[in-house]
């Protein structure tokens, strides 16, 4: 028997073995389906459905609707059963399209999902939709059904916070748990907080409030708030304090003694204004704010004179002569002196003598005070006048000086009432000879950490002297007159290496030379001493912050470190730096324990300068073959730590050290090995190393580097070659390339030997290390006086020691020097300290004839010609 089968028949059957198989087809796909012929299939399309979760709020049934066109029958099917009599039917025509649907719905109630939740715990309540045609069913989407509630308490809830401005700080908030998820937000003073767009704050996933940098606008009551469909809930009240510690400001000037002859008192006074305390927990200025001191005014004294004497004889050409003196009173404090002459001469007859009068004349070379005055610069070739004036004004000691043998004192003379004085007489400079007690320098003055390999001592006396380090960069210069006469001190400089002697560096802070240690600890000095250090800031205009990191805490006691920002000197700081390319020059009163230079970011990222140098022991046959690329400040300190470490280890130099920029969160240091000669291979899985930015920026490591080894993989290949590129991250145009060579038979000829250095002798472990056993000062004390004579007083021209100072580069802080007796006596000691080299004197004579003062260039230079050891 055959019978014929229909295409609407086949389609059925395909459906229907679809539906076995699992496949639910949707409904754009069930009205696509066609036959040979074209003739649509109808099947339901559905034009509402209930939502993927719905919620059952305060015990209330929630209301599920569906509706579906081209439909014969709708219904839904839930988890529990619900027969039709329980859902609602209508249907809808559009009056646009004619077209009919059907609507159905069905309640909800918490009943249900209790009912169900007691036979299937942990599965969630859902219903969906399903509608028929002719041509058969189509399934809806799935909707869920929940019971909504909301807990009252708070996991966490916010607390109270006292923070100082300009820190940052989080106030926690873990909300109750509901459901739906509640949502959080913030109130502050009961008005709702906006984080977006605010810089300054900003929320969580979590629900707590993140404060990245705290302003007194900031203060104020704050409540976390969580809210769902079902309440609202409210944290406890969190009252968040922003302060301000107050600060004092700089000193003001002290005020003019208040007494106009004898002793008085003098004040300053400072504000508490730097930082003004702010905020309901801000802490006023410790200490007073007015400061007085003792004072005394010189009673200065015109000079008058005394009665006459009586006439002496007349003599053979009928004159008579008598005396007086400038004594009622005597002329004091740079009073005037009398004014007139203190001889009188008359006629002995009456007026009928006619032999002329004489008078006195001065003797060559006989300068009066008045004859040095400030435009006038000629070199006297006799003795020159050192009256006290002169003398006090310029803070010199008047030992020097004596009478004129052709005067005797207390003859009076109407040329000549003061002094005379001999210049000291020129003598040899006089380095200081190390101590004669190598195994306890300083008889155990020092820390017990001090490397006796990077120490110098020595005693030091009224003459003064140098100590240096060798291959350092750091030298201490203790000018003449610094340490009294008739005393000597045992002094002493070092280099740490020591991680507990560097200072704590913020986040954003980078070191920038080596903790040097100096003492005895708190020696005080009649004039300042020079350290001078070596740095790594790459200099350029408003990208620097740069601080002196001083600790004044004794050696072996714990660090108290302090910071001097350079720009923000008062005449009150304890520290003046001049800061050279590479060095740095600290002008101390008295010595504190240690020193560093630390620096950050200005308006501009900044940069420093690290050096890279490449080491590798000695290439053996069947060996692996180690590269170790330091990174290091580029110091020469920092660079003899490195040559010392890789001295024990019997390493070697392979390149010539190179200079890399690296600059301020610009990213970690990258390495990269390539070109590895045929033979050999990279142990590592990959050719690329990284040191993280704050390893390099903020990191205390003296031997910071990375290591290759390579592999040596044919032994009958005797070379070894390779390049190792170095960049920042986000510099990668900015590298720098090590290269690297070896042969394995003949080693030694080919590599660079430990012995390169900066210059100088290499440090070692004997002991203490002198400076210099030659030139300590360039210029002798004598001719250094003279200069300070002409160049301290101020003139018209204006060359005088400021415009010394503009040409030597060291008129950064200006009132450092106008606030010294002298001020080209210590711009002389640190122009000492700054020109170690042998052209320091004729650069020196040469700004003398460019400031116009070619008197002085050439006194100097005859003088030092004449000197048997030229300084």
């Amino acid at each position: 028997m055959t019978f014929r089968v229909t295409y609407e028949f086949a389609l059925i059957l395909m459906y229907v073995a679809l539906l076995c198989q699992g496949v639910a087809l949707n409904n754009d796909e069930l009205l696509e389906m066609q036959s040979d012929q074209g003739r649509p299939q109808v099947f339901p399309m559905f034009l509402e459905q209930p939502k993927v979760n719905s919620y059952i709020i305060r015990g209330q049934p929630v209301q599920l609707t569906c509706e579906a066109a081209k439909s014969v029958k709708l219904l839904f099917v839930c988890s529990t059963d619900i027969g039709t009599s329980d859902q609602e039917q209508t249907s809808n025509r559009d009056p646009r399209t004619g077209l009919v649907s059907l609507i159905t719905s069905i309640n909800i109630t918490k009943q249900h999902l209790e009912e169900f939740k007691r036979i299937r715990p942990g599965e969630a309540y859902n219903c969906r939709c399903t509608a028929w045609s002719s041509h058969g069913k189509v399934f809806g989407d799935t909707g869920y059904v929940h019971i909504a509630v909301m807990k009252k308490d708070f996991n966490r809830e916010p607390l109270n916070r006292d923070i100082e401005k300009g820190f940052s700080t989080e106030l926690m908030c873990k909300p109750p748990e509901g459901v739906p998820k509640p949502t959080v937000y913030w109130v502050k003073d009961n008005r709702r907080l906006v984080v977006e767009g605010n810089n300054m704050m900003y929320m969580t996933s979590d629900g707590k409030l993140m404060f990245t940098h705290v302003e007194i606008s900031d203060t104020g009551n704050y409540t976390c708030v969580a809210e769902n469909i079902v309440a609202e809930r409210r944290s406890t009240v969190a009252e968040l304090n922003v302060y301000v510690k107050g600060g004092w400001s700089e000193w003001s000037v002290w005020t003019t003694c208040d007494s106009k002859c004898g002793r008085g008192v003098q004040r300053r006074r400072r504000t508490c204004s730097s930082p003004k305390p702010e905020g309901t927990k801000g802490v006023p200025c410790a200490g007073n704010d007015i400061q007085s001191t003792d004072c005394s005014t010189m009673c200065v004294v015109d000079g008058g004179w005394g009665v006459w004497g009586p006439w002496a004889a007349c003599s053979p050409e009928c004159e008579k002569r008598r005396r007086r003196v400038c004594d009622n009173p005597a002329p004091k404090s740079d009073g005037l002196n009398c004014p007139g002459s203190p001889i009188e001469v008359a006629n002995c007859t009456g007026g009928h003598c006619t032999a002329p009068l004489s008078t006195m004349t001065p003797s060559p070379g006989c300068y009066t005070a008045s004859s040095i005055t400030p435009d006038h610069y000629a070199v006297p070739s006799e003795p020159v006048n050192c009256g006290d004036y002169q003398l006090r004004s310029n803070g010199y000691d008047s030992g020097h000086c004596s009478q004129r043998k052709d005067n005797p004192a207390g003859a009076p003379s109407p040329y000549m009432t003061t002094e005379l004085c001999d210049p000291e007489p020129p003598r040899p400079c006089e380095p200081i000879r190390p101590s004669e007690r190598p195994e306890s320098p300083l008889g155990g003055g020092l820390p017990g950490n001090v490397d006796p390999s990077c120490l110098a001592w020595g005693k030091v006396g009224h003459a003064g002297g140098r100590l240096c380090i060798p291959d350092s960069g750091v030298s201490l210069l203790i000018p003449e007159g610094a340490i009294p006469k008739g005393t000597t001190e045992e002094m002493f400089v070092a280099v740490s290496r020591d991680d507990r002697d560097r200072p704590r560096l913020a986040t954003n802070e980078t070191a920038l030379s080596p903790v040097v240690l100096c003492g005895p600890h708190g020696l005080h000095f009649a004039k300042p001493v020079i350290l001078s250090l070596g740095h790594c800031a790459h200099l350029q205009p408003n990208h620097w912050k740069i601080s002196v990191a001083t600790n004044d805490a004794h050696p072996d006691k714990p660090t108290r470190w302090t910071r001097q920002t350079l720009g923000e000197e008062t005449i009150n700081s304890t520290v003046y730096c001049q800061l050279d390319d590479k060095s740095c020059f600290l002008m101390l009163d008295q010595l504190s324990s240690r020193y560093g230079m630390v620096g950050t970011s200005h308006q501009q990222p900044a940069s420093k300068l690290l050096r890279l140098a490449a080491f590798a022991a000695p290439a053996r046959h069947g060996a692996d073959y180690n590269v170790r690329v330091y990174c290091i400040d580029d110091t020469r300190d920092g660079f003899e730590c490195v040559l010392d470490v890789e001295h024990r280890l019997g390493g070697r130099l392979l390149d010539h050290p190179r200079t890399l920029v690296y600059t301020d969160n610009a990213g970690s240091l990258c390495l990269q090995i390539e070109d590895i000669y045929p033979g050999w291979r990279s142990k590592l899985a990959t050719h690329y190393q990284e040191i993280p930015f704050t390893h390099v920026w903020t990191g205390s490591q003296c031997t910071l580097h990375a290591a290759f080894t390579l592999e040596h993989l044919e032994h009958s290949v005797h070379l070894i070659s390779c390049r190792v590129q170095v960049y920042q991250q986000s510099r990668s145009k900015d590298r720098q390339t090590i290269i690297v060579s070896d042969n394995l038979r003949e080693p030694s000829d080919v590599m660079l030997q430990l012995q390169i250095r900066d210059g100088g002798s290499s440090c070692n472990s004997s002991g203490a290390h002198q400076a210099n056993e030659g030139v300590v000062f360039r210029l002798p004390s004598h001719v250094k006086h003279k200069l300070c004579l002409w160049l301290d007083p101020p003139n018209l021209q204006g060359n005088d020691w400021r415009m010394l100072a503009r040409q030597l580069q060291v008129d950064r802080y200006i009132n450092y020097f106008a606030t010294k007796s002298s001020p080209t006596e210590h711009i002389l000691d640190l122009w000492e300290a700054r020109n170690r080299d042998t052209t320091a004197v004729p650069e020196l004579i040469h700004i003398l004839d460019v400031m116009g003062r070619r008197d002085a260039g050439i006194y100097v230079e005859q003088e030092l010609s004449q000197w048997d050891v030229v300084c």
